[in-house]
């Protein structure tokens, strides 16, 4: 039996190193940081995840989402998807599949949990034994 299970860490003062980083993890991924460090712990599967992202450092993120992400973190981080705005510091946050968002770190911790569309729909079906969700 064949598992897709992860638990991985990294921690770089390196930019190009997090990008390569990130990008591997998240896909459409650009970043702009100063001087300090990132750090992130990643557990999970191809269809769940729970992240914890340690930013050390000042930075700018921005994500092309291709799931959905529920995050909340210590004060320090702003987020904009369109015209709305918050930080997860202060209301957890939501970011779904297609959504293109802009983050601000700045010394903060960020914790997520991450589902694969398909996977969180077959979830709900299986759920609430309805196959048209």
């Amino acid at each position: 039996m064949s598992s897709d299970y992860f638990d991985e860490r990294m921690r770089t003062a390196e930019p190009a190193e997090a990008l390569a980083w990130l990008q591997t993890q998240y896909g459409r991924v650009d970043l702009r940081a100063d001087d300090g460090a990132i750090g992130e712990r990643a557990v999970g599967d191809c269809g769940f995840a729970l992240r914890r992202l340690l930013w050390d450092c000042r930075a700018e993120v921005v994500y092309g989402a291709d799931r959905f992400f529920f995050a909340t973190s210590t004060p320090g981080y702003t987020w904009r998807i369109g015209s709305a705005t918050g930080e997860f510091s202060v209301e957890p946050g939501v970011i779904q599949p297609g959504d293109e968002m802009v983050g601000n770190a700045h010394g903060t911790a960020v914790e997520m949990v991450a589902f694969d569309p398909a996977h969180l729909t077959e979830a709900a079906r299986t759920i609430y034994g309805d196959d048209t969700l």
